[in-house]
Parts: structure tokens; sequence; C-alpha cells
């Protein structure tokens, strides 16, 4: 039953496609080129030797999919490079090895080609991307190459090739991708138990993973019940405090309790009644709130206050409102 919830709960998905959230456009510059266009990965001229930062995802030990921002060389079809970097014994091992992860794209998968028209980006991989043996490997895949391109301020949506061949379903656990696929399906999904399927409201979270000196956050797309609260501010504020999931903890210190939330236009504001940052990663925590609200609510802008006065917190400025950071999990190699 559980396997068909989620099938059920990724069909739904489709049908509710969601525009990029525009907090990791990494570049500004071309991207892939249609049919026709330049040669999708040779340098131009003058740009041997330059970097981009762009956002690949990669796999960590507990399986999440997990966001890391990298320079990478700036070439014409900076897309198609990114998802090279995300493919196992590719050019991005050293990167995904330095924070314990690993490549999301099996060994072997080359990208073919890509095309992107009108927000659409299609992606035609070779046949080692289905090689891949678990359900759990299935989704990483999927989860990797919608967000990975969706990060790209001209990429709203994507549809999986695989040599040439549009199919409607991957082969192991029958995830859909005969559509074009968005945000909306979410990302590292978690289904609460006993749900009834047309009563659900869907938040994606940013959770704290890893350890040591590699600590990360994690975007979690949670599914759960409709309550009766109306204040989704709040309800995303509840479940980034409380994680209930095994392998990642809260960003934001769990004795920090919110006293007032507000939502007016692209602005959410957030009052709590003591510090809410992590003291060891104070930046990591606001990013995690900035986010989640920028995931969940679909707002711009977040103003952080703690009883109602502007919080002091080395390093940051929060006398204004903040906008979700452009790159997450930035690397320092």
């Amino acid at each position: 039953m559980k396997g068909m919830r989620w099938r059920w709960l990724i069909v739904a998905a489709v049908g509710m496609i969601a525009v990029g959230c525009g907090f990791g456009s990494p570049v500004s510059g071309p991207v892939d080129q249609p049919p026709g266009g330049p040669a999708p990965s040779a340098p131009q001229g003058d740009q041997v030797g330059e970097t981009v930062q762009a956002t690949m995802y990669y796999v960590n030990p507990q399986g999440y999919v997990v966001p890391i921002a990298d320079s990478i060389p700036k070439v014409t079809g900076i897309a198609t490079e990114t998802l090279q970097y995300m493919v196992q014994g590719g050019p991005g091992d050293a990167t995904a090895a330095k924070w314990g992860l690993k490549g999301s794209l099996p060994p072997g998968t080359k990208v073919l080609g890509m095309d992107i028209r009108n927000g659409l980006a299609k992606v035609d991989f070779s046949k080692e991307v289905l090689h891949y043996q678990t359900p759990q490997q299935e989704r990483q895949i999927v989860d990797s190459v919608v967000w990975a391109l969706t990060e790209f301020p001209t990429i709203q949506q994507v549809q999986i090739l695989v040599n040439g061949r549009q199919l409607q379903t991957m082969p192991v656990a029958g995830t859909p991708i005969g559509q074009p696929l968005g945000r909306a399906m979410g990302i590292n999904l978690n289904v609460a138990g006993n749900i009834n399927p047309s009563n659900t409201e869907k938040l994606t979270l940013y959770y704290s993973g890893g350890s040591g000196d590699h600590t990360y956050l994690v975007p979690v797309t949670k599914i759960l019940p409709v309550g009766s609260s109306t204040d989704v501010v709040k309800d995303t504020m509840a479940q980034l405090t409380d994680p209930g999931i095994q392998g990642l903890s809260s960003p934001v210190t769990t004795r920090a309790k919110v006293l007032h939330t507000s939502l007016d236009g692209n602005l959410a504001t957030v009052d709590f009644d003591r510090s809410f940052w992590n003291d060891q990663k104070p930046d990591q925590s606001v990013a995690a709130v900035v986010l989640s609200l920028a995931q969940s609510v679909h707002v711009s802008q977040v103003k952080l206050t703690v009883k109602g006065e502007t919080p002091v917190v080395k390093g940051l400025d929060l006398a204004k409102p903040v906008s979700a950071p452009r790159f997450v999990n930035t690397s320092q190699l």
C-alpha cells in the first residue's frame, strides 16, 4: 500500500508542474542551445579556463539527494555539463567525495543532447541512465535531474528521454516520466502514514545532514494530512523544527518557538521567542528558514525577528528582509 500511495502522489504532482523558485539560478549566460546552435560542450575561445558556479545534485549515505554548488568549466552547454558532473565516475566525483556523497546518475551515463525551448528542457540520456536496481535509486535519478536543471532560470520543466525515445515510466518502480516534470513533484519525498491522498498538503523543507565540517542542507518534500490550521507559514516552521526523519536534524534551535507569523504578498514574517539559529552555523539556519518558506509558501523574502526585534547574528544582516540564497551548500574546493 505504501508503494501505491507513493506512485499516486507522483502522478498527482505531474499535473502541478512547478516554476523554478529562482533562488538557485547558477548562471546568467547561455545554457544549452536548440538544434543548430553551437556544440553543447565545446569551450568558446576566451572562455577556456574560465569557470562558473553551478548546482549539482549528489546522493548521501542515507539516500537523500543533496544540492552542492561548485565551480565547473564555463562551456557553451552548461546545463549538459552540470548533469555530467552528477554521473558516478565523472568529473564531479572529487567534490562529491569531499562532502561524503556520490553521483546521482549511474556510471557511464552520457547526455546525448538537450533542447531548451519555452522553459522546457528535453534531455536525452544514453541507455546507462537505466542501469540501476532499486526504487530508491530510480527516484534519486529523477529528482536530481529535474531539480538540477530547474536551477537554471530558463528551465521550469524537464522531459527525460533515453536514446531518443520518450518513456512513459521508469522501468523499476514505474515513476511516471511521460509528461514534463517540474519541482511540484517534490524531492526526497516523505509521505506521512495513514493519509487520505485526496486531502493532503505538500511542504518542502531544508533539513541538516552530514557531520563535522561537512554539514549541508537537504531539501525534503513532506506529504502531510491537511490540518485545521490555515497558516502555511506557521505549519512550515513547525515541520522545520521537528523533522521526524531518520538521518536528518533540524537546522534551527528546537528550543525556539514561533510567536507570530504573517504573509503579505511575497513577504513572510516570522517572529521567534528566542534565538532560533545554530550558533555553529547561523548562516545555515537562516538559509534553511528562508529556503523552506520560498519553496513551501512561494515567497521571495522573509523578515526574521526575535520578540519583535531585529536579532544580532554574527556575519548576517537581518535588519531587512532576507532573500533565499542563490546557491546552497557552496563547495570550498
